[in-house]
C-alpha cells in the first residue's frame, strides 16, 4: 500500500447571501403584511381586493379579510425569497452591515401593525 501525505483540509466556507436573501424575504414579507392591513383600513376598495385574494382558503369568508393580507404577505415573502437567492446565491456579504436595515424593516413592519399607527394614519 502506498503511503498517503497527509494534506491540510481545506474548511469549505458557504456563501452568506442565502441567508441574507432568506431574511430580507422574511423582513419584506412582514411588510408587505403591515402595508395590507394600513392600505386595506384607508381603502374599502382595496379591502375588498384584499378578500378576494384570500378566496382560495377553506372557508375564506369565515376568516374574512385576513385571509387575503396573509395570502399577499406570503406572495411576498416567497417572490422575493427566490428573487433574492437567486441573486445572492453565490454572494459572500458582511451579514453585520445588514444586520441593522433588517431591525429596522422588522421595526417598522411591527409599527405598522400597532393600532395607535394605523388610526393615527386613518385619520382617526
Amino acid at each position: 500500500m502506498a503511503a498517503e501525505t497527509s494534506r491540510p483540509k481545506v474548511q469549505e466556507v458557504n456563501p452568506t447571501g442565502p441567508a441574507l436573501a432568506a431574511s430580507l424575504s422574511a423582513v419584506l414579507g412582514l411588510l408587505g403584511l403591515s402595508l395590507a392591513f394600513v392600505v386595506a383600513e384607508l381603502d374599502k376598495g382595496f379591502k375588498g381586493a384584499m378578500q378576494s385574494l384570500g378566496m382560495w382558503m377553506p372557508e375564506p369568508r369565515a376568516i374574512g379579510p385576513l385571509s387575503g393580507k396573509f395570502t399577499f404577505m406570503v406572495l411576498v415573502w416567497f417572490g422575493s425569497w427566490a428573487l433574492l437567492h437567486t441573486a445572492m446565491r453565490r454572494r459572500e456579504v458582511d451579514l453585520r452591515k445588514w444586520f441593522y436595515v433588517l431591525v429596522i424593516g422588522v421595526a417598522a413592519g411591527v409599527l405598522l401593525l400597532w393600532p395607535p399607527v394605523v388610526e393615527s394614519l386613518h385619520g382617526g
